[in-house]
């Protein structure tokens, strides 16, 4: 772990939760919650997402949904097939491919997302006023770490003995 100036206890010590990496992004995820679920609904995070890269793209394969939003293809399927079921999208056969299936927004769907993403864009002005640009850098940069890291292959020793953590380039 790099280490700053402040005190972080030695790895396996466990003195408070706000010294664990998951808790720390546990509850940073529930805060954006809290902050953007008036807004939605009953629309969750995810299927608003889904709302926005369809509107982007017109329509899409569960498995671009699913590489889009980093899922397993069985989470973008469950997700698409209840919004399906709700009438905020439908499924149909591409017109180049017929064995392949699309998604696309119904017009249930479009004005979802055309009233949700004001009010979104709106809230998302507000909370980054509260935020610095250095801010949002570190975050981004934290998440894309984060999707580097290897943690489940054996840890290396550094040349000074420490313990490190592969990341996975």
């Amino acid at each position: 772990m790099k280490k700053d100036n402040a005190v972080w206890p030695e790895p396996g010590v466990r003195t408070s939760l706000s010294y664990l990496p998951c808790f720390l992004l546990y509850v940073g995820w529930r805060k954006a919650q809290a902050l953007y679920r008036p807004l939605l609904g009953s629309q969750t995070p995810q299927r608003m997402y889904i709302l926005h890269l369809l509107h982007e793209q017109e329509s899409m394969s569960v498995s671009s949904v699913a590489s889009a939003m980093e899922l397993e293809m069985a989470g973008a399927s469950g997700l698409l097939s209840r919004m399906d079921e709700d009438g905020l999208v439908e499924r149909h056969r591409s017109q180049t491919n017929g064995l392949k299936r699309l998604y696309s927004l119904t017009s249930q769907g479009v004005a979802t997302y055309e009233t949700l993403s004001r009010e979104i864009d709106a809230l998302d002005l507000r909370v980054l006023e509260g935020l610095e640009i250095g801010d949002l850098r570190a975050l981004g940069n934290i998440v894309r770490r984060l999707k580097e890291l290897d943690c489940h292959a054996p840890p290396q020793q550094t040349e000074t003995g420490e313990r490190q953590v592969n990341a996975g380039h």
